[in-house]
């Protein structure tokens, strides 16, 4: 009920519901509601509105407009390059040592540039190609985090048995 009444009030003052689904969220930390509370709005959030945040969002993009202009192609890898240079120095200051691969499997951004495609496109701050630019940045990120976390686990898994039986000398008799 305090969702709808708060997208209701979002709805008639030209707000977004997605900062009214922001401060239901903060009133329910603040009311300490219980884990299984919260686990029931996880699964339907994750269920059900964020996979359909993404596909009202996707209607809302222009990616002929976004592939068409140079400059907004170059906004999308800027946005890119600088979420991973970004992480890659925090990985570095916090002392990790893969700190390449730590920054790079941290870089992956779909959901921020998403919020903010969404609430620029509804305040219309920002046009379908702006979004769109902002939303295929987010998704490039996904190319170095998935870099980042193969090279992590490549590092951290253990040694193959057949490695293992090949190096000691009772395998060769």
């Amino acid at each position: 009920m305090l969702l709808l009444g708060l997208s209701a009030i979002a709805q008639e003052t030209g707000a977004s519901t997605l900062v009214a689904g922001f401060l239901a969220g903060m009133v329910l930390v603040r009311l300490h509601e219980s884990d299984r509370l919260v686990v029931q709005f996880s699964g339907v959030a994750n269920g059900f509105f964020v996979p359909l945040f993404f596909v009202l969002l996707g209607a809302e993009l222009n990616l002929r407009a976004l592939l068409t202009s140079p400059s907004r192609i170059v906004l999308a890898i800027g946005l890119v390059l600088a979420a991973v240079v970004t992480h890659v120095i925090a990985a570095r200051v916090a002392g990790h040592e893969k700190f390449i691969a730590t920054g790079l499997a941290a870089s992956a951004q779909l959901g921020m540039p998403a919020a903010a495609a969404s609430l620029g496109l509804s305040s219309g701050l920002l046009g379908p190609a702006e979004a769109a630019a902002l939303v295929a940045g987010g998704c490039l990120t996904l190319i170095p985090a998935t870099i980042g976390s193969l090279l992590l686990a490549r590092g951290s898994a253990p040694p193959s048995r057949a490695s293992d039986q090949a190096s000691t000398p009772a395998a060769s008799t």
